[in-house]
């Protein structure tokens, strides 16, 4: 039996049941009344009653709401439980049976009244009183029922539909045990007892509803509870993806992939290890809220060897071509990275907003709280002012549980972009790096790559930056396994072994601690079509950048 004839079975049982304590059929009361509202009924009754017409008011008020509740209520559960009998139906049909016999029941007191006030003055109390355990009794499963009501109208579980069944199964008995209490009532000297208070029938009924109800209430806190928390997690989901986009569309950054993927693809094996080997290097990354500045002269492979640093601290996030060196580095060392490149051939990324932008995008999960409070200020339209922009940044930093890694490669670049634009001391982004000393953000490591330039020197210096220095004998470990990689590529083998080996002799002489130099070179001799020509160009090969 599934759980809707289980619904069915109780409630028709219920119905059967008074049907048969009473010998009536409810549908043919039903079927009376049907076109009816509760209040016509009561009216008809009530009127056949005059001499207790403020009685009978009374009564009506009390029995008026519940038989409203219950038509009300017979709408929901007509669709949400299906059961035999729609319960306005039959409830309604319940309750016109007993309006009946209270009224007789009046009647009946009426007349017992005349007697009892010759011998007893309290007759009228007595029957008053009656009223009052009436008016109780309707009053107390008008809430029930309204109670109810609500229950159906939510899509109860099915836990809540078995009570809300119950209780009206309940109502149901109580309205058949009021009626047989009235009929008692009247057969016997009614002042003896008051007809409600003193049943126990009644008063057991009563409590059942009791502890339905208590049932009921702890069920529906816990579905509210379940229901609330289920819905608050789905807003938040959707409130976060749809804030995720929006908001990096509106910071615009300027992708950083496409640049790592480059540089990455020019890394040769085995190149920079003696960078990530660096106590400098350990150290920094140990120290909270710690600064780092990479430097050397123009062409020293600055990009080179910082994409080999990123490579090993994003180890953590996926990324897996990095050599064995850093992987045993920063095994155990979580975070997330953030990293911009300056480049002079494109002017787009040659600013501070670019750069705060990028860094905002790459870190906001961190932290978005700052971006959304920003975003919805500025209205969506309006974009944020550089000041702004680093407030959030410094906000998402200082929030951060776990180590965060930024990188900005060749800073130079950008101070050559602005030189002419700021003087010194107010170019805004050397001015940030100045001021991030001050973030109380424990987890933050910056470093900072760029060639020895003067005023980036003077900054980095106040701001106490750490700092290694690119030595030429540490680029020349790394050019030589750069042109060594290189030379075994199929495209060179074409020559003889011992004009490559004489290349790779010139190549180390002539690199002089540039690695930039050196991948120059190899770029001019794909240029050479014979033997010869290699000769040539290997012979000549240019000493300086500027002259490549």
């Amino acid at each position: 039996m599934d759980a809707t004839d289980e619904y069915a079975s109780l409630w028709k049982h219920a119905v059967e049941k008074f049907e048969k304590n009473h010998g009536q059929k409810l549908p043919q009361y039903t079927e009376a009344t049907r076109d009816r509202t509760p209040d016509d009924i009561l009216t008809e009754a009530g009127d056949k009653f005059t001499k207790f017409r403020d009685n009978g008011k009374i009564l009506r008020s009390a029995v008026k709401p519940c038989m409203d509740s219950v038509s009300r209520l017979s709408e929901v559960l007509g669709q949400t439980l299906q059961l035999v009998y729609p319960p306005a139906q039959a409830i309604t049909a319940a309750v016109v049976v007993f309006i009946k016999v209270v009224m007789i029941f009046i009647t009946f007191s009426h007349l017992t009244i005349i007697a009892l006030m010759r011998v007893h003055s309290k007759g009228c109390e007595q029957v008053s009183t009656n009223y009052d355990a009436m008016e109780d009794l309707l009053d107390n499963y008008q809430h029930i029922l309204e109670r109810t009501e609500t229950l159906a109208r939510l899509k109860p579980s099915d836990n809540l539909k078995r009570l809300i069944v119950d209780i009206l199964v309940q109502f149901l008995n109580v309205v058949d045990l009021a009626v047989n209490a009235v009929k008692s009532g009247r057969r016997r000297a009614f002042f003896k007892s008051l007809v409600f208070k003193k049943d126990t029938k009644i008063e057991k009924a009563l409590g059942e509803v009791e502890k339905l109800l208590r049932r009921e209430e702890a069920s529906v806190n816990l579905a509210i509870l379940t229901k609330t928390h289920a819905v608050q997690e789905s807003t938040e989901r959707h409130y976060s993806a749809v804030s995720s986009t929006t908001i990096h569309r509106w910071l615009n950054p300027i992708n950083q992939i496409e640049k790592y993927e480059e540089v990455l693809r020019q890394r040769s094996e085995g190149t920079c290890q003696w960078f990530l080997e660096d106590q400098t290097f350990s150290n920094w990354k140990e120290k909270p809220n710690s600064r780092l500045w990479f430097h050397g002269k123009m062409g020293a492979g600055k990009t080179m060897i910082r994409y080999v640093k990123t490579l090993a601290i994003k180890k953590k996030i996926g990324l897996k071509n990095f050599s064995t060196t850093a992987i045993e580095n920063l095994s155990r060392l979580p975070g997330l990275v953030a990293y911009y490149y300056f480049q002079f051939d494109q002017k787009e990324t040659l600013s501070e907003h670019s750069l705060i932008r990028s860094l905002l995008a790459q870190l906001k999960t961190i932290n978005s709280t700052p971006l959304k409070t920003l975003h919805k200020a500025l209205d969506g339209a309006t974009q944020p002012s550089i000041s702004q922009l680093q407030k959030a940044l410094e906000q998402i930093v200082s929030s951060a549980k776990c180590p965060i890694y930024i990188v900005i490669d060749a800073l130079d670049e950008y101070v050559q972009r602005v030189d002419h634009v700021y003087p010194e001391r107010d170019q805004p982004l050397l001015s940030l790096l100045g001021e991030t000393v001050s973030w109380n953000a424990p987890n933050l490591h910056m470093m900072v790559t760029s060639r020895d330039e003067p005023g980036i020197e003077k900054v980095i210096k106040k701001a106490g930056f750490m700092d290694i220095k690119v030595s030429t004998p540490s680029i020349d470990k790394d050019i030589a396994l750069y042109v060594k990689a290189e030379l075994s590529k199929d495209k060179w083998r074409q020559w003889d072994l011992s004009l490559r080996e004489k290349v790779q002799e010139r190549m180390l002489k002539k690199g002089n601690g540039m690695f930039r130099l050196v991948v120059s070179h190899f770029e001019l001799l794909e240029q050479a079509g014979t033997d010869e020509d290699v000769e040539w160009f290997v012979e000549n090969l240019p000493d300086t950048l500027r002259q490549t």
